[in-house]
C-alpha cells in the first residue's frame, strides 16, 4: 500500500520514531512539535524541513504504521476471514499501537462530515482488493455487503484495543489478563465465523 512520501534519512526516521510514540499518546491536537524534535535530538525547524508541518508528520506516521500493518498481517490466498481477522488481532494484542493511531486519526479528520485522510485512496484499492478476495472465497456477488461483513469484523477485532479503558472498568481487571483473553478471543472469533457464514454465492 502506497502512501505518504517524504526523503528517508538517519534524522527524518529519528523524527518519526519520535513523534510516532508522541502521537499515539497524545494524539495529533496534543502533540508538540518542539516535543518531538527534542526527543529526536534535533531542532523542529527539522521537522518543517522534512514534512512541511505537523500534519504532514502525521501524514508519514500514519503510512508508515498502516504500510507495517499491511505486511504483517497480510490476507493470504486460501485463508480464511475469520483466520485473516484474528491474526489481526493477535498482532493488534502485542502491540496496539496502530489501533490507538487509528483513534486519534478518527478524532483529527471528520468523517462523518465526508473529510477522509490523506492517501484515502491508497487504502481504498487496499481494502477493495480485500473485499474482491472474500468476495471470490465466499461467492458472494452482493459487494456490498462483502464489504460491511468486512467492516464490522474488523472493528470486532479491534474494538477491545479501542477502548481498553472501558474493559478494565467494566471487567474489573485489564484486557491482558489471560483468564479475560481465554474468554475474548474466543468469543470474537466466534463471532466472525457467524458473519463470515451468512455470506452466501
Amino acid at each position: 500500500m502506497t502512501g505518504a512520501v517524504y526523503e528517508s534519512t538517519p534524522t527524518s526516521e529519528a523524527l518519526i520514531a519520535a513523534a510516532r510514540e508522541e502521537f499515539t499518546r497524545r494524539g495529533f491536537d496534543g502533540a508538540r512539535v518542539a516535543r518531538i524534535a527534542a526527543s529526536a535530538g534535533v531542532n523542529k525547524e527539522r521537522i518543517y524541513g522534512y514534512f512541511g508541518s505537523k500534519e504532514g508528520l502525521f501524514e508519514v506516521v500514519m503510512s508508515k504504521a498502516l504500510t507495517e500493518h499491511v505486511e504483517q498481517t497480510p490476507f493470504l490466498d486460501g485463508q480464511s476471514l475469520t483466520d485473516h481477522v484474528m491474526a489481526a488481532y493477535d498482532h493488534h494484542r502485542r502491540d496496539p499501537e496502530l489501533v490507538r493511531l487509528l483513534m486519534w486519526e478518527s478524532l483529527h479528520y471528520d468523517a462523518g462530515e465526508g473529510e477522509l485522510p490523506p492517501f484515502s485512496e491508497a487504502r481504498r484499492e487496499f481494502y477493495g482488493q480485500k473485499v474482491a478476495r472474500l468476495q471470490a472465497i465466499s461467492g458472494d456477488e452482493d459487494r456490498l455487503r462483502v464489504a460491511v461483513t468486512l467492516f464490522v469484523a474488523i472493528g470486532l477485532q479491534a474494538a477491545p484495543f479501542m477502548v481498553p479503558q472501558l474493559g478494565a472498568v467494566l471487567l474489573g481487571r485489564p484486557l491482558s489478563d489471560d483468564d479475560v483473553q481465554a474468554v475474548l478471543r474466543p468469543l470474537i472469533e466466534r463471532t466472525v465465523e457467524a458473519l463470515e457464514s451468512q455470506l452466501s454465492g
